[in-house]
């Protein structure tokens, strides 16, 4: 399994919609869902000129129309995806939604693929 698949499918076990971000396409938001997106892949190591491991940097947002779930699922998402090898990057950060209705939070992660 890729880095991307283990991402996705452990913020999946959430029981959250995962959606890489700006490719939702539905004509309403689900009332909570993740996003994400592949900020970086750089080279991390190199022998005999090729590349031997990678560092991953991914963005994670959750979006919900209630924001009483911003206590729990994005600490549920950062447990989950540290378990699975993620580095979480602090705490993250309230972001806005294009929807009025929407509030988000966000966190970075790494990841060092060997």
């Amino acid at each position: 399994m890729n880095v991307i698949d283990t991402l996705i499918n452990t913020l999946a076990t959430l029981k959250y919609p995962v959606f890489l971000q700006g490719t939702f396409s539905g004509d309403q938001y689900p009332p909570a869902f993740f996003t994400y997106i592949v900020n970086a892949s750089d080279d991390r190591a190199h022998y005999n000129d090729n590349t031997t491991s990678w560092t991953w940097q991914f963005t994670v947002i959750f979006y919900t129309n209630d924001p009483t779930l911003l206590d729990t699922a994005p600490e549920a998402a950062r447990a989950a995806l540290k378990a699975a090898g993620f580095i979480p990057q602090g705490k993250g950060l309230n972001v806005y939604s294009d929807d009025p209705n929407f509030t988000g939070w966000s966190l970075d992660y790494l990841f060092l693929d060997k």
